[in-house]
């Protein structure tokens, strides 16, 4: 839904960016957004960006979320990754 005025992902962006994060989203549905004055642009590609952490906050059915193997750390939020091996129980 290209409606995000309620969605939480603004304001997750909006605290990344006051504690000093580069942060930047990818999102086929939203191709530009404004957060706190900043003017920013989805990623069109991400698997051919370096990233040092990516939370997944909202993914879209279809979604092609390969490119994160390549990742560093990944926080998923909406537990839509499986993991590569077993969950350890705690």
């Amino acid at each position: 839904v290209s409606d995000v005025r309620e969605s939480p992902a603004l304001r997750l962006l909006g605290l990344l960016a006051e504690r000093g994060a580069d942060a930047h989203y990818s999102d086929c549905h939203v191709p530009r957004l404004t957060v706190g004055g900043r003017r920013l642009t989805s990623v069109a590609d991400p698997h051919r960006q370096h990233w040092d952490l990516v939370i997944v906050h909202t993914a879209h059915p279809g979604d092609d979320l390969g490119w994160l193997d390549a990742v560093p750390r990944v926080l998923d939020t909406r537990h839509r990754i499986r993991p590569a091996g077993p969950v350890p129980v705690r």
